[in-house]
């Protein structure tokens, strides 16, 4: 079993809230931690920020914002924002790459439109930044490819585990809805980069279900020239499939235990571990120490993958980040970020959150004073 050591950061009503931690490496050995504030009001955040490590995470400066990527005003009563950020490493170009998804706030809430919102001009899609080896930014750009727009909207890459490929293309997962469909579905696009600009080469065929809101949030890996795809669902399933490409996906099936058992989670990320060469799914299930917690949403698991059977195996699986009660309120986690640091260490990071819940449901309004958040890293180590 790997061990785990956990540390806290920015904890509890006296600093700020701050969601979506997320860590990378540098290229001068040093690691970055991208992160943002929660406002309190669910799916709105504030600007991106980051902070850089010296001593390797022991420690972490307070964040600094990333001016490319502030907020800005569209209209009298919308706003154009970036939220669900990720920090990925390219080796090629020695820059950090941060992708997340536009996201329009209206009366401080996330909208999708309003009566002043043109839609062809300002709508939801990926949006990265650059942070360069001499320590400067990029400016904020987009990934708008005409093509692919002319048959879907709604397009994101949220939360994703992006992939860096040897020759210095990228493999970025994104869910978006087809054709003007409810629904959304998911796949994979294949992108050069140059160090300050993306640029679309291929788009895979898109994977689709009927259940709930469809596909949702899917992240990607590799590990000995397959590629691996996980995807959030809302059936009670995460699901996952296979690609000999990174782009054409077979063999989609449900998560499964040695046993045959389903793995029985509830519209929530999974990510991807490699440790000493075996691949492991960092997830969120049901347990009998967690009936009372919204989906699931706590604690936050990890379990090997067995690739030849296509399932889990139930005797590996080990809790990466606790669940944790305050004021009798459970931790809510699910939006966290795996870093594969070393072929022997990983690092997980989430940011729990204990909102004020009354009869099952969150509390929407009047409750910013009840949300508070910590920042929770977990560093795996193999045996």
């Amino acid at each position: 079993m790997s061990n785990i050591e956990h540390a806290r950061f920015w904890e509890g009503r006296e600093t700020p809230n701050y969601f979506h931690p997320a860590v990378c490496n540098t290229a001068d050995g040093k690691l970055m931690m991208t992160l943002q504030l929660h406002s309190g009001v669910s799916d709105t955040y504030g600007d991106p920020e980051f902070t850089i490590s010296q001593d390797g995470g022991v420690s972490w400066p307070s964040p600094e914002p990333i001016t490319a990527l502030e907020t800005i005003r569209v209209s009298e009563t919308t706003a154009e924002a970036v939220s669900d950020i990720r920090p990925v490493y390219h080796p090629l170009t020695k820059s950090v790459l941060v992708t997340g998804v536009v996201a329009f706030y209206s009366e401080d809430k996330c909208v999708t439109a309003d009566k002043d919102f043109d839609a062809n001009r300002y709508r939801q899609c990926p949006v990265y930044a650059v942070y360069r080896s001499d320590g400067t930014w990029s400016k904020k750009r987009k990934l708008l490819p005409e093509s692919f727009l002319k048959d879907s909207f709604d397009w994101r890459t949220a939360c994703a585990q992006v992939l860096v490929l040897p020759d210095g293309d990228l493999i970025l997962p994104i869910y978006f809805k087809p054709n003007q469909a409810k629904l959304y579905s998911v796949c994979t696009v294949r992108c050069s980069f140059d160090g300050e600009e993306m640029a679309i080469k291929e788009v895979g065929p898109m994977l689709s279900t009927d259940a709930g809101r469809g596909f949702l949030e899917p992240s990607v890996i590799d590990k000995s020239g397959t590629f691996y795809l996980t995807i959030r669902a809302e059936d009670n399933k995460g699901y996952w499939a296979e690609s000999s490409d990174g782009l054409n996906w077979v063999n989609l099936k449900p998560w499964k235990w040695d046993n045959g058992d389903e793995l029985k989670t509830s519209t929530t990320q999974q990510h991807w571990l490699k440790i000493q060469d075996k691949l492991y799914l960092v997830y969120t299930r049901e347990d009998k120490s967690n009936k009372d917690v919204i989906r699931w949403r706590a604690p936050l698991f990890m379990a090997e993958v067995d690739l030849e059977e296509n399932c889990l195996l139930r005797e590996t699986e080990q809790i990466v980040l606790p669940l944790e009660f305050r004021d009798g309120e459970p931790n809510l986690m699910g939006n966290f970020n795996v870093f594969n640091m070393s072929e022997t260490t990983s690092i997980v990071t989430d940011a729990p959150t204990w909102f004020k819940i009354v009869k099952g449901e969150r509390v929407e309004d009047d409750y910013l004073d009840d949300v508070r958040t910590d920042v929770w890293i977990a560093t795996i180590k193999s045996p």
